[in-house]
């Protein structure tokens, strides 16, 4: 239809022109739900899942690392008690020496009795035979006779109390000596008991076993290996 000046046209338009504008709104706000959504289903829910797995890895690393510096301090404070344990027993060795050294220890005393003025009289060292073996130890004694002053006999114990190896004095006996002791300046004589101790290896294997030391025959004082296949000896009585 045609009207003098102008041209009208008329149509029915397009969706959105019949669509109230709220519809319209309501529309584009979920076009752009479907498209967030979507950009963050696709795009960014990879990341985050790949993140938490490395955030978990990351806080099992850690408790991994806080155990092994648990550990690793655990083992400092072994060895350091190792050390010290070590440092113990190389001093007990110098104090209980083995068999071999024994030999040394009544030599060393010998020295000093003549380091302390005195005059050896007798010292006589019992036997192999004689020797008493205990469990983790074995006694060695010898019968001592020493002349002198009552002040270089003093002084003898004074030197075998700190002797950085394990002596043992006992039967004290000090007299006075003869006249012709006393015309030499020997005004006193002392006899004693000088017990020296030392690790045989039957002593070695009950500490390192922690087990009782093999039998004693009461005739010689010496352990005896106990007959194939039998049982341990129990452990000795405490005395």
């Amino acid at each position: 239809m045609a009207a003098q000046g102008g041209t009208v046209t008329t149509g029915d338009g397009g969706f959105l022109d019949r669509v109230p504008w709220w519809a319209q709104l309501a529309i584009l706000i979920v076009v752009v739900l479907v498209i967030v959504f979507s950009v963050d289903y696709f795009l960014f829910r990879p990341k985050r899942l790949e993140a938490a797995k490395l955030d978990q890895q990351a806080q099992e690393l850690r408790r991994q690392n806080q155990e092994a510096e648990t550990i690793r301090q655990n083992i400092e404070a072994y060895q350091q008690t190792l050390d010290d344990l070590n440092v113990r027993l190389d001093a007990m060795k110098v104090k209980l020496p083995e068999q071999r050294e024994i030999s040394n220890v009544f030599d060393s005393s010998k020295q000093m009795m003549a380091s302390s003025g005195l005059k050896l009289v007798q010292f006589e060292t019992s036997a192999k035979d004689k020797e008493v073996p205990q469990k983790y130890y074995t006694e060695a004694s010898s019968s001592v006779k020493v002349a002198g002053s009552y002040r270089e006999i003093q002084a003898l114990f004074e030197k075998l109390a700190s002797f950085d190896r394990v002596v043992n004095v006992t039967n004290i006996s000090i007299a006075k000596s003869a006249a012709g002791d006393q015309a030499q300046g020997d005004t006193a004589v002392g006899t004693f008991t000088l017990t020296a101790f030392y690790i045989s290896e039957a002593n070695r294997m009950a500490l390192e076993n922690k087990d009782a030391p093999p039998p004693v025959d009461p005739k010689t004082g010496k352990p005896v290996a106990a007959p194939a296949g039998a049982a341990p000896a129990p452990p000795a009585a405490p005395k």
